[in-house]
């Protein structure tokens, strides 16, 4: 795979090691690595080839850095997982665009030490901050996310999308956050949509426009909105289901309480997003898939 290490520092007290997946994330990395620098940890940051100054903000927090092309996001944190040398018992993902909150610096260290020998996952739970709210209704909160898990133990499903880590033993929820607040502005929110638009329809017209069956897979509020997503929505005429998904997330999940950024996330992931995936279904079946595109970039 063409991988270049660039950067190491010693392992630190604490049984945590944390994974950081990268492209082009100037703007947003320097928070997310400060948040990290108050556990005293050590940070690898897995980079797909950026072009901006992403790698000298990583090089300035002594963190590890692994330089490759993956071919797809699951594939890029499986290779974090399984193939770097990681040497605590734990190993975290965060996203750039994503930092931890005081509350999980100050009580992680006592999660770590009291968890019996059998779990292997740790589930936290994903606050999304957009347009400066944190937005808490319309099914967005708590966003229960797996995102701790045992050295040697984890492997993400193969998936362009949506990705979900499995373990082999046990997993527990524990009350600490992480906060995705990805600060780019709402013109590069609507672009990273669309290019996930653009993934989505190459998944679902691969496939016939339905996923293959995989929630059972899963366990509880993951396997929830999976089943959700294959029983339910990828049943539903397109064009018609965004609108349904709206109206039960933004009148039935209460996502109206989430004033007017609320309004603005809840149309724009709602319906927005999902129309674009299933216009790009209805211009794929008309080209005969020639208007799909062949690639994600991650």
């Amino acid at each position: 795979m063409g991988i270049k290490q660039i950067h190491k520092v010693p392992m630190p007290s604490l049984p945590l090691s944390i994974i950081i997946p990268i492209l082009n994330e100037q703007v947003v990395l320097p928070r997310a690595l400060a948040s990290v620098k108050r556990l005293g940890v050590d940070v690898y940051i897995l980079d797909s080839g950026s072009t901006d100054r992403s790698l000298e903000i990583a090089k300035e927090y002594g963190c590890h850095i692994t330089v490759s092309q993956w071919g797809s996001f699951s594939e890029k944190l499986n290779f974090g997982l399984n193939q770097l040398p990681i040497k605590t018992e734990w190993v975290m993902r965060l996203d750039a665009d994503e930092y931890l909150t005081d509350e999980f610096v100050g009580g992680i260290s006592q999660v770590l030490s009291d968890i019996d020998s059998v779990v292997d996952g740790i589930i936290l739970r994903r606050r999304i901050v957009f347009l400066g709210r944190w937005i808490k209704h319309g099914g967005i909160y708590p966003l229960m996310t797996m995102r701790i898990t045992r050295a040697g133990k984890a492997q993400y499903e193969n998936r362009l999308l949506d990705e979900h880590v499995h373990v082999k033993g046990k997993s527990i929820y524990i009350d600490l956050d992480i906060v995705d607040d990805d600060q780019k502005g709402l013109a590069a929110w609507l672009g990273k949509h669309v290019r996930y638009a653009e993934t989505q329809c190459m998944m679902d017209y691969r496939t016939g426009e339905k996923d293959e069956s995989t929630w059972q897979h899963l366990s509880g509020s993951l396997r929830w909105r999976r089943f959700l997503k294959e029983e339910v929505y990828q049943r539903t005429p397109l064009f018609f289901r965004p609108f349904c998904f709206w109206v039960y997330r933004y009148i039935f999940l209460g996502g109206f309480l989430d004033g007017r950024p609320g309004f603005i996330y809840h149309f724009l992931h709602a319906i927005w997003y999902r129309f674009s995936i299933d216009a790009l279904l209805y211009e794929a079946k008309i080209t005969k898939g020639a208007s799909v595109k062949k690639k994600h970039i991650c």
